[in-house]
């Protein structure tokens, strides 16, 4: 028996899911070391990666919009997890959730990977006080700004009195967010604001993936503000975190 084993070792293992598998390539991009356990992405830092398959909507032209959800864990600082959604399009299936995975690894992974370090080594650190109040102490809150995503049809005006820059997002809604700031576990913020080439302006905001309404109104006068006319958007992800 000992002979056969060394040649028969069972039905190969199943090939990874299809999101599976192209969100561990889209990983390995900024972590070669990046592998597969037990149906997750584990990387280097520590941070597991469960991805599941929403939808995928095939237009008449041949062209596909999918959409996947992401749940990053960490066994010190997120252990509940924290959830992300990717919506992207592609000419087909693969391509589009490929192109959802590689764009969420460059801004919300490289922000969470930071987040886990206690001195961040690419993204700034905002770091808020909290002053004592009745129903609590004094609090510190450091928010770990990640990469922006900004995209403009028309040039940006240089001599914009205060340009664009990786807090603006979150410093113009700030106020919409000291009810949370005082929780004491990791939070992963995203911030999206746009202006249409009509000149309407929308808004969107999620902690840990769920809607948060009231930041919408500050980011769109935040956008109202924006120099120059034509389609706009700046999107950014950060991670509200107790100070280490």
């Amino acid at each position: 028996m000992g002979i056969f084993s060394r040649f028969f070792k069972g039905p190969p293992a199943p090939e990874p899911a299809l999101p599976l598998r192209l969100l561990l390539e889209a990983t390995r991009a900024s972590d070669p070391h990046a592998r597969l356990v037990d149906g997750q992405v584990h990387l280097s830092s520590g941070i597991t990666l469960g991805v599941e398959h929403i939808e995928t909507f095939r237009f008449d032209n041949g062209n596909v919009r999918t959409a996947t959800v992401t749940t990053a864990r960490h066994p010190t600082f997120f252990t509940e997890g924290l959830i992300e959604f990717q919506h992207a399009m592609g000419a087909d299936e693969q391509a589009s959730m490929s192109s959802g995975f590689r764009s969420w690894a460059q801004m919300d992974l490289a922000t969470l990977s930071d987040a886990v370090q206690a001195d961040p080594r690419h993204c700034a650190v905002m770091e808020i006080t909290l002053p004592a109040s009745e129903q609590a102490p004094e609090a510190v809150r450091q928010i770990v700004l990640g990469p922006v995503a900004h995209y403009a049809s028309e040039p940006v005006d240089a001599d914009e009195e205060h340009p664009f820059c990786p807090c603006c997002l979150l410093t113009r809604s700030l106020e919409a967010f000291m009810p949370v700031l005082r929780a004491e576990q990791f939070l992963g913020v995203r911030l999206f604001a746009s202006r249409a080439d009509d000149g309407s302006f929308s808004a969107d905001c999620r902690i840990n993936g769920q809607d948060h309404p009231d930041a919408l109104p500050a980011l769109v006068e935040y956008a109202r503000q924006w120099a120059g006319t034509g389609t706009e958007f700046r999107k950014q992800y950060v991670i509200i975190r107790p100070r280490p």
